[in-house]
């Protein structure tokens, strides 16, 4: 894997081909990578609420089945320990 390559590059991401400043996925609308994205930051601006809550366990379920997160389980279950953690 080439370190410049994005997340959405490595896998079959709904979001290829879309215009990024249209996209739910915050990683994606920045073009960056989902290890290097400051996830405890998005996640603490989020409203509080069941969506908010659901969103921190959809992630945490769906991240570590993402091949993605495999190959960057260490800065992945770092991000994730802090988001849930982080209230």
């Amino acid at each position: 894997m080439k370190i410049c390559e994005k997340c959405y590059q490595l896998i079959d991401c709904p979001f290829n081909g879309k215009d990024p400043h249209g996209s739910d996925c915050p990683v994606y609308a920045e073009q960056t990578a989902c290890w290097l994205f400051d996830w405890v930051s998005f996640y603490k601006a989020m409203s509080e609420g069941e969506d908010k809550k659901h969103w921190l366990h959809a992630m945490v379920d769906m991240c570590r089945e993402c091949e993605v997160y495999q190959t960057h389980s260490e800065e992945m279950e770092d991000i994730l320990k802090s988001m849930i953690y982080c209230d």
